[in-house]
């Protein structure tokens, strides 16, 4: 673990586009807000991403670059919205500024030449928000120096600004002009592809995981034929639901953003000579879910786990983890209350989701789960959906073929009278190796330790060699039909059979929830 603060060495590397300068902290050079694309202001907005051109001397890279500009509704930088979840549990970098010049990488590596694993995290937020610094757990130099790998995380463009479908007007110059968001994603694993022997990494080892809205676009440029080839492996991280845009609700959506800009459809360039700060105002006041659409073209299917999606999907041959956490959209961080929550309240709180069908998912989720209190089963039992989408993609990754592993994060961090529960991201701070860094979450010590190494070294094991398997877990077999085996991460970590398909017959035939929860 790395614990030192010399930050007095400025190492440097050559990119394709130039030098930079970054900072190295006991063996691990930090390289931050490198630009991998182009501005998107002006012409560029709401158009396919450009790379970035080249610079002639030695470029700084000791801070983070801008963020996308975002709603103001969602304030995206987290910590300053005075939201205690946010501020107490993932304390963000708030220092960042925003804006239109956002294609922004930062990578950390160890020193030294090698051919390491490249991993390239992508950032929740579903579409909407986030960036790839915005949470404190994302920092990645513990995954680097514990695990040997190169580390990178990056911003990209988001809301209206990454996904408004100009394409669907179908004007002349405008044919691309969809999905942009999820095209800067291309050009920055292009990006990774041409740089990562500067920073010591393969690039022919690359491999995506991301949590919610990141494991939702990882899902995405699986089905991207630009993708194809720039990535080798990929772990989705309570990021399994599919419900992006079609087409024709792609168009509706962009017809009326337009006109709550005051812009004519048939000259949609205008929206480019617009402020920044009228775009983004208009899409606080617009209000919508922003996501992909399913073009045909830019991306090309349905997303993993959709019943639409082809029998011979695009990246059929991409090796797969796929998990969720316990509890996920339920914690009680702001609720004292929450160790007082009774049995009663726990079969109220079941009979007005679940009706009828309440007695039997609860008595089933308490077999489970026997040793949980009422306010935990309450909140595992919120959570019964991500289980189900989760699995609807491992079985779809099993017909297509190649490997895919389960896994459901289970350990509860023994803080804030240990109300907080396996809330949605609470993995990231393992999956990145930063129990003790990230210690408002996971309470810190030996026992959080472990549990990072368990998850830390599953996904690095997993980049190096498409197995996730290493010395400190019990053995984790693939996802079969006959032996479906779920690595449960928790105190100790164990392998569970059959996890979720009596859960799954309790609630058959209730509504999944939409993407506003990722």
């Amino acid at each position: 673990m790395i614990t030192g603060s010399d930050a007095d060495a400025r190492p440097t590397t050559m990119l394709r586009a130039g030098r930079i300068r970054g900072f190295s902290r006991n063996g691990v050079e930090t390289y931050l807000g490198i630009p991998y694309g182009a501005s998107t202001g002006a012409t560029g907005r709401f158009a396919p991403p450009r790379p970035y051109g080249r610079w002639s001397e030695t470029r700084s890279s000791l801070f983070y670059g801008p963020i996308a500009p975002i709603t103001s509704a969602s304030a995206g930088i987290v910590g300053r919205d005075r939201d205690e979840d946010n501020h107490l549990l993932y304390r963000g970098s708030n220092g960042c500024t925003s804006g239109e010049d956002c294609l922004r990488a930062n990578v950390w590596t160890p020193s030294g030449a090698g051919s390491r694993p490249v991993m390239v995290y992508l950032h929740g937020g579903a579409f909407d928000s986030g960036s790839g610094n915005d949470l404190l757990a994302y920092e990645g130099t513990n995954l680097a120096a514990n695990h040997d790998v190169v580390v990178i995380t990056a911003n990209h463009r988001l809301n209206a600004l990454g996904f408004l479908d100009l394409a669907s007007l179908e004007l002349r110059g405008y044919e691309n002009h969809v999905n942009v968001g999820m095209q800067d994603l291309v050009l920055l694993l292009e990006w990774v592809r041409d740089n990562a022997a500067a920073f010591g990494g393969n690039p022919h080892n690359v491999t995506l995981f991301g949590q919610s809205g990141g494991g939702i676009k990882i899902a995405a440029l699986m089905a991207m034929p630009a993708a194809s080839g720039l990535f080798h492996r990929a772990i989705i991280q309570s990021g399994s639901m599919t419900d992006i845009n079609e087409r024709d609700e792609s168009h509706d959506l962009t017809l009326a953003f337009l006109h709550e800009l005051g812009v004519d459809p048939s000259d949609p360039s205008a929206a480019e000579r617009l402020p920044i700060d009228r775009v983004i105002d208009a899409v606080t006041e617009f209000g919508a879910v922003w996501a992909p659409t399913v073009d045909g073209h830019v991306l090309a299917e349905p997303l993993l786990g959709d019943p639409r999606a082809p029998a011979s999907p695009l990246a059929a041959h991409v090796p797969l983890i796929i998990g969720s956490n316990a509890a996920e959209f339920v914690n009680g961080v702001d609720n004292p209350s929450a160790n007082l929550f009774t049995v009663d309240q726990l079969e109220k709180s079941a009979r007005s989701e679940f009706g009828a069908n309440a007695e039997a998912i609860v008595d089933g989720y308490r077999r489970r789960y026997p040793n949980e209190s009422p306010f935990g089963l309450h909140s595992i039992i919120s959570a019964w959906w991500t289980r189900k989408v989760v699995v609807d993609q491992l079985e779809a990754k099993r017909r297509h073929g190649g490997a895919a592993y389960s896994y459901l994060f289970n350990w509860a961090a023994p803080v804030i009278e240990e109300r907080i529960a396996t809330y949605h991201a609470c993995e990231i701070a393992y999956a990145f190796d930063n129990a003790e860094l990230c210690i408002n979450q996971t309470g810190g010590g030996p026992v959080a330790a472990r549990v990072a190494s368990d998850v830390s070294g599953a996904w690095a094991a997993f980049a190096r060699n498409g197995d996730p398997n290493h010395s400190g877990i019990p053995h984790w077999t693939a996802w079969t039909k006959d032996a479906p085996r779920t690595m449960v991460f928790d105190a100790p970590s164990r392998t569970v059979g059959d996890l979720d398909s009596e859960m799954l017959r309790l609630t058959t035939g209730l509504t999944v929830p939409g993407m506003h929860n990722a």
